[in-house]
């Protein structure tokens, strides 16, 4: 899936030095920041207070283009790294703009955790969030149907690549195209995949 693009808007009353500053600030490859603050603090020969809010001033968005549900303009606003870091550590959340998003938490108000779930993951399957996934991550997401049991896709996939496994395993869960269960008592772990998902990977349709 290709990384997002965080922007800046550019002003007619910024100067020089501090459209370089945020620039700077915002530069990074595949989410992660090239410069820390620091750095930049004593590049530019600024404290690392007066960095951050130069920063913060320069009214920055991460662009989504369109919203997966209802087609509008979709940006978020961001007002610093951390900001920066949870939007991009949850990108799929950011895949429906604020008042899609706002609609779908409405109506998860008075559903458990389980049933919460189960609807983001009809929401991301009705926009087919699998379109976003590379060939590796496609094809670790039909192993665990065609493999079932967690016995099974621990054994003959994920023990071989922990690390590598067990973060398209997340990833795939944080994009609600399957339901990670583990029993904190037992550590028994189950895997969910709606039906219709089910059917789709069955008939090679996906």
């Amino acid at each position: 899936m290709k990384q997002p693009k965080i922007h800046t808007i550019k002003s007619s009353d910024t100067s020089d030095i501090s459209e370089q500053i945020s620039e700077a600030y915002w530069q990074n490859v595949e989410g992660l920041f090239t410069y820390r603050v620091d750095e930049l603090a004593k590049r530019f020969e600024l404290s690392v207070k007066e960095i951050s809010a130069i920063a913060a001033n320069s009214k920055s968005y991460i662009d989504f283009n369109q919203c997966k549900a209802c087609g509008n303009k979709n940006i978020t606003i961001i007002e610093n790294r951390t900001r920066a870091n949870q939007v991009l550590e949850n990108l799929y959340y950011y895949f429906f703009c604020g008042t899609c998003r706002k609609s779908a938490n409405e109506f998860c108000k008075k559903l458990d955790h389980k049933q919460t779930k189960i609807v983001w993951m009809r929401l991301c399957f009705k926009y087919q969030l699998w379109e976003e996934l590379n060939k590796d991550e496609m094809n670790f997401l039909k192993a665990i149907y065609y493999l079932k049991t967690w016995n099974r896709i621990y054994h003959e996939i994920i023990k071989l690549d922990l690390d590598y496994s067990f973060k398209i395993l997340f990833k795939l869960d944080k994009m609600h195209l399957i339901y990670y269960i583990k029993d904190e008592l037992t550590g028994q772990v189950e895997i969910k995949m709606l039906e219709d998902l089910k059917n789709l990977i069955k008939n090679k349709s996906i």
